[in-house]
């Protein structure tokens, strides 16, 4: 993985040896681990190389600005909190351990004849904690972003809520300590999940 990262021209030569082929077409193209103005950095940014075709640049544009994005925000919202804990008594002392950690990664979910599922996954904790997963599915080949329907049918709808009802009542009833809003013990008090549609 060092050297698909370090070495074009490594990456390029993979490329062509089969199983490893397609992993050397999804590269880290920005890491970096540190602590920047109060904020702890762990990020690896992907972008997909080898591919011509309009929907890889855009997907490989939407991961930079949704990365860059995100980094700004967190940064300006630390910045905001920080203002705001001075403002109301904050001590310099109080704030010496206060950081925020902000995490984006990826993984290759699937890649196999040309179709490739992306997950990328920011994450920051510091007064809470959030995590959001960011998905990117294509057909490679065809230059096309996967929807369900592409992939089971014209029937999906049905397909998915049966399929994710019943994971979610086998969770419930292998693990006592699983919980699933609007399902269970929490039937009725919270809603939860109810359909996929043309967005999911």
């Amino acid at each position: 993985t060092i050297g698909l990262n370090v070495s074009p021209a490594f990456a390029e030569e993979m490329a062509k040896i089969p199983a490893i082929g397609q992993l050397a077409q999804v590269l880290t193209f920005h890491s970096f681990a540190g602590i920047v103005d109060d904020v702890e950095l762990d990020v690896n940014v992907p972008v997909i190389r080898g591919f011509e075709g309009e929907i890889p640049a855009k997907v490989n544009a939407q991961i930079q600005q949704l990365t860059a994005e995100y980094q700004a925000q967190a940064k300006k919202d630390l910045a905001e909190y920080k203002e705001s804990f001075f403002a109301t008594g904050g001590t310099a002392e109080e704030w010496a351990n206060r950081t925020m950690s902000l995490f984006i990664d990826y993984d290759v979910r699937y890649f196999e004849d040309n179709i490739l599922s992306l997950q990328v996954t920011t994450a920051k904790s510091w007064v809470s904690a959030e995590e959001e997963y960011h998905f990117y599915n294509i057909d490679l080949k065809q230059d096309t972003e996967l929807t369900l329907e592409d992939v089971l049918g014209t029937d999906y709808v049905k397909i998915c809520n049966t399929s994710i009802t019943q994971q979610i009542n086998e969770r419930i009833a292998s693990d006592e300590n699983a919980v699933f809003f609007g399902f269970g013990d929490d039937e009725g008090m919270m809603d939860g999940f109810t359909t996929v549609d043309e967005t999911t």
